[in-house]
């Protein structure tokens, strides 16, 4: 028994021993890692750019509480580029996920608006070959169909009935000297030029024919169509005197039509006569594969190219003037370095992505790229990175804010940098907030917000509707507006963002409706404020004006965008053009 008290009293002090021995190494350890990082400054998880050294302050902008920035001890290995080093475990859950760099044949889908137009190189006129008077006139309406052969007005004309007579008379002539072969062939050379006149006076071969057989000479002539079509105008009226040359109507051939295209200045690369091109026409449950025949060598005056496409339009009744929807299928030739679309952050004029260290694992270096053109789920790699690196194409939005809570650069930190890399303060901070939310009218937003750079495609046919309203120009606004629509389609919009995308799909529906120019201003109103929120957060390229106009809307006052800071109010138009003043100046990026 007194052996059993013993040993449990030397256990009981070596269990004591130990746990004080293994206190005092956790609380080493601790403090190691106190030592190894300091709290300098505060800031908000839902806004790093906010930094004070205040701990009991709040968010200016959300008014959150702060939280403390641990900044590292930089290591050598570390103040060369910026990067983080994730454990398994954190990897795991900020679920990282990396892609190979890799050379690949890059395709992509071009969708373009346009308009349904006549074949202008199936087109005729037809016009009097002669002077003399539209005694009967069988087409007078636009839309008259005509077949080819066909009389569409029958003239009276005294130089082709003396020009019957001279050939009737040469034909006689020809016919008494044919057995004198030396004034036959003087005879014939002579019936040979009175047959030409008739000819250039339109007279048919089968006429005259008909008159060398039966020598009447007519009163009156037939005017024929050259081809089977429909009447695009006509010219004159019935018992109308009309002069050589002089035109009657013109007449297109509906079975091959035109779509002229408006394409992007930055989608025109890629367009080249004789590509495919697939149609989605009024009416018609299926596309049409059509061809391009030509890409006009002029831009409009928002730099917007024009493409004409040729189609079959036989067996579908397509009226000139609709509007159509196009596919242009993007392949390229050779295989090229890409990187997914979802690998890169854009912020401003620069291009961000993530690379995995290969000799280290869960350690991600920020890496600046030139980026060429995009191809559908992938982008072209011009400089910065390497075949076979890889590169956080999941996650690394979540790495980039873990950077900017260390206090290391990042996507957003840089953004700030040029104008609050010597003052954190939150006085600055919140003054910046308030001019925002003002200027914008509308709840302060985080403008590091992660968007795709095709955003900055919707600003040229933006800006065409406002020179469409300012030019009081409905139709022009009509094609611009659906021409807007579709960039906004192509945009891939985070959920932050679904207010802006909302406000520049508004009355998308509803577009074909719009029959009065001042429904067309009210929409545009809609669309101004979601374009001015887009081009404070820098998307655009180039620089662009904020304009106002108090009398606008029954007197509430309006804004929008123009690519010049010369005023041009689309609200009113030419009735009070220079209403209102230039507000502001909206840089853009270069890229």
């Amino acid at each position: 028994m007194a052996t059993l008290v013993r040993f449990l009293f030397v256990l009981s002090i070596s269990l004591f021993v130990l746990t004080g021995c293994g206190e005092t190494r956790t609380q080493t350890a601790l403090a190691e890692q106190v030592e190894r990082a300091s709290v300098n400054e505060y800031t908000c998880s839902m806004h790093p750019s906010v930094r004070t050294t205040d701990p009991n302050a709040r968010c200016p902008i959300c008014g959150m509480d702060l939280i403390p920035v641990q900044t590292s001890v930089a290591t050598d290995s570390h103040d060369l580029e910026v990067q983080l080093d994730l454990s398994q475990r954190g990897k795991a859950l900020a679920d990282v996920g990396t892609t190979p760099v890799q050379l690949r044949n890059l395709s992509k889908v071009l969708t373009a608006v346009g308009k349904v137009t006549w074949n202008s190189r199936t087109m005729r006129t037809l016009s009097a070959w002669t002077d003399g008077r539209l005694d009967t006139l069988y087409i007078n309406a636009v839309g008259d169909q005509v077949t080819k052969g066909q009389a569409v007005a029958q003239l009276y004309s005294p130089e082709l009935i003396t020009a019957q007579q001279e050939y009737l008379d040469a034909l006689r002539q020809t016919q008494q000297v044919a057995d004198k072969p030396t004034l036959s062939e003087s005879a014939q050379r002579i019936l040979q030029a009175a047959e030409r006149r008739l000819a250039l006076l339109g007279v048919p071969t089968s006429h005259i024919q008909a008159l060398a057989q039966q020598p009447h000479v007519s009163t009156h002539i037939d005017i024929q169509s050259p081809l089977a079509g429909v009447v695009t105008e006509t010219f004159v009226r019935e018992g109308q005197y009309v002069k050589t040359g002089e035109p009657i109507a013109t007449v297109a051939d509906p079975s091959v039509m035109w779509v002229v295209l408006d394409v992007f200045q930055h989608d025109l690369q890629w367009v080249h006569t004789g590509q495919q091109v697939r149609l989605q026409l009024p009416h018609q449950s299926e596309p049409v594969v059509a061809n391009v025949v030509e890409v006009l060598p002029e831009l409009n005056g928002q730099q917007i190219g024009q493409v004409r496409v040729e189609f079959d339009a036989r067996d579908m009744s397509v009226r000139p003037g609709s509007f159509v929807t196009a596919e242009i299928a993007v392949v390229e030739d050779e295989q090229t370095l890409a990187v997914p679309h979802s690998a890169v952050l854009f912020t401003g004029p620069r291009s961000l992505v993530y690379v995995a260290d290969p000799d280290q694992p869960g350690v991600f270096a920020q890496r600046q790229v030139v980026l060429g053109a995009r191809f559908d789920d992938y982008y072209q790699v011009v400089e910065g990175l390497a075949e076979g690196e890889f590169v956080v194409n999941k996650g690394n939005f979540r790495i980039d804010s873990e950077l900017q809570l260390q206090g290391n650069e990042s996507m957003m930190s840089q953004t700030a940098a040029g104008s609050a890399q010597h003052d954190h303060s939150l006085h600055k901070q919140d003054q910046h907030a308030e001019h925002v939310m003002h200027a914008m009218d509308m709840p302060a937003m985080d403008q590091t917000v992660m968007l795709d750079h095709e955003a900055a495609h919707i600003f040229p046919p933006y800006f065409a509707m406002w020179e469409a309203l300012k030019s009081d120009q409905l139709d022009a606004w009509h094609q611009a507006a659906a021409d807007f629509f579709a960039a906004v389609e192509t945009v891939e919009w985070p959920t932050e963002l679904a207010a802006i995308q909302a406000d520049l799909l508004y009355a998308r529906e509803h577009l074909h409706h719009v029959s009065d120019i001042a429904q067309a201003r009210d929409q545009f109103f809609i669309h101004s404020k979601g374009m001015i929120k887009l081009a404070r957060m820098g998307v655009h390229e180039g620089e662009v004006y904020r304009a106002h106009c108090p009398m606008a809307r029954a007197n509430q006052g309006a804004d929008w965008l123009q690519p010049t800071n010369e005023l041009l109010n689309p609200y009113y138009g030419s009735s009070m053009l220079r209403c209102g003043s230039v507000e502001e100046h909206l840089g853009g990026h270069t890229q």
